[in-house]
C-alpha cells in the first residue's frame, strides 16, 4: 500500500468547483474501491470545501460565512504534514513548490489559458506554475488540448506528462424533487466572465427573444455582476435570464437541473477540459457547444456545434431548437455507445490511471 497526500491549496480557497471536486472524488474512490493500492491522506486539518466536508469528518470545516485572512486562502500545507506519505499530489500551484526529501511530487495542469492569453494571467494565482511543474516528478494534464498547449510552451516536460481525462460523479447522486420545475429552460453552468463568452450568448438570446425561447438558467457562477445586470436589462432579457445564488447550489440540485434542462449551453472560447460536457453526458442532457479544440476532443460525437463563435450564428441555431428541441443523448448515441462514454468518463477509470502515474514514480 502506497500513501499519497493531497495538500490544502485548493481546499483552502475553493468552497466548490471542478478542481476541488476532482481531488475529493479521487480520494473518495481510493478509499471505497477495492482494486487500488493507493491510500489517500490529507496534508492539512482546516478547509472550507463542501465536497470534502461530505466525505471526511476528521477535518475541520470552516463555514464560508466566517471571515478568514486572505493569506490563509493561498497557504500551502506544512511539509511536516506529509511525514507518512510516499508521494505528494499538489492541488494547485501557489507559492514555491515543496522541498521534499525522499518523497515524490505530482502536479496537475488544469489549463494553459493564462499562459496562452497573457491578459488573463493572474500572477498571484498562476505565476509559479512553471516552478511547480519543473519540481514535479510527473505532471497530469487533463486533456490532449491542454497537453499540447503545455508542451508548446515547455517542451522540456514531454517525458513526464500524462494525459488523464476527468470524470463526473453526478451519476452517483439522487435527483431532487423540485415542485414547479416543469417550465422550459436552457442551462448554463459555471463561471461566466471573459473567455466563458456569456455576453455573446446574451446577445444571441436577445436576437430570438421574440420567438419565446426557454428561460436561460445559470448555475454555479454566483450572482450577476453589475455589468451583467445592465447588459441583461439593456437587451430586454430580464424575464429570460436567471441565476441561482451560490448559497443554494449543490450537486444534487445540479443533477436535477441537467435532467430537466432542454439543453446545456457552453459557448466558451477556450477550456482546459470543460467538465459540464461530461456532467451532461451522465445526465442524458443535449449539449450545444462552441467548436473549440477541447469541446471537439471531449464531445465531438454527442455535442451540437452551431458553427462560428458569434451571436448571429448562435442565434440562428437557438431559433431552430426553440420549436424543435434537441433529442436526449441516448437517442443521439444509442444506449450502448452512451454507456461506453459514461464508463470512460467515470471516476474508476480516472483513479486507475492516477494509480498508474503514482506507481510509475515510486
Amino acid at each position: 500500500m502506497k500513501i499519497v497526500a493531497y495538500d490544502r491549496q485548493i481546499f483552502a480557497c475553493q468552497t466548490h468547483g471542478g478542481i476541488s471536486r476532482y481531488f475529493s472524488d479521487l480520494a473518495a474512490e481510493f478509499v471505497s474501491g477495492t482494486d487500488y493500492i493507493i491510500k489517500p491522506r490529507w496534508g492539512f486539518r482546516m478547509h472550507r470545501n463542501i465536497y470534502l466536508r461530505s466525505i471526511e469528518s476528521n477535518l475541520i470545516y470552516i463555514e464560508p460565512s466566517i471571515s478568514i485572512p486572505s493569506r490563509w486562502m493561498f497557504c500551502k500545507s506544512r511539509t511536516s504534514s506529509f511525514k507518512e506519505a510516499d508521494l505528494v499530489h499538489s492541488t494547485f500551484y501557489h507559492g514555491q513548490p515543496y522541498t521534499l526529501r525522499k518523497k515524490k511530487l505530482v502536479s496537475t495542469v488544469f489549463d494553459m489559458i493564462p499562459e496562452c492569453y497573457p491578459p488573463l494571467l493572474n500572477r498571484r494565482v498562476h505565476g509559479n506554475k512553471y516552478e511547480w511543474l519543473k519540481a514535479s516528478d510527473m505532471i497530469v494534464s487533463i486533456s490532449d488540448h491542454t497537453t499540447n498547449q503545455l508542451l508548446d510552451i515547455y517542451p522540456q516536460f514531454v517525458d513526464k506528462v500524462k494525459r488523464i481525462h476527468l470524470s463526473s460523479s453526478l451519476q452517483e447522486l439522487q435527483e431532487m424533487t423540485l415542485p414547479g420545475l416543469g417550465s422550459r429552460f436552457w442551462l448554463f453552468v459555471g463561471k461566466r466572465g471573459g473567455y466563458k463568452n456569456f455576453e455573446m450568448l446574451l446577445h444571441a438570446l436577445s436576437r430570438v427573444k421574440s420567438c419565446k425561447p426557454p428561460l436561460l438558467l445559470c448555475f454555479g457562477g454566483g450572482n450577476f455582476t453589475r455589468r451583467e445586470m445592465k447588459l441583461i436589462a439593456d437587451l430586454g432579457l430580464v424575464e429570460l435570464v436567471e441565476t441561482l445564488p451560490a448559497i443554494v447550489t449543490n450537486d444534487r440540485l445540479l443533477k436535477t437541473l441537467y435532467i430537466h434542462a432542454e439543453a446545456l449551453l457552453v459557448p466558451s472560447q477556450n477550456e482546459g477540459f470543460s467538465l459540464p460536457l461530461v456532467e451532461a453526458l451522465h445526465c442524458n442532457t443535449p449539449v450545444v457547444a462552441s467548436s473549440n479544440a477541447v469541446h471537439l476532443e471531449v464531445g465531438e460525437r454527442f455535442c451540437r456545434f452551431p458553427g462560428k463563435d458569434n451571436s448571429s450564428t448562435w442565434a440562428e441555431f437557438l431559433r431552430s431548437i426553440i420549436t424543435n428541441p434537441l433529442d436526449r443523448l441516448d437517442k443521439v448515441l444509442g444506449e450502448t455507445s452512451l454507456e461506453e462514454y459514461r464508463s470512460y468518463y467515470s471516476i474508476k477509470r480516472v483513479c486507475t490511471e492516477h494509480q498508474a502515474v503514482y506507481t510509475s514514480v515510486l
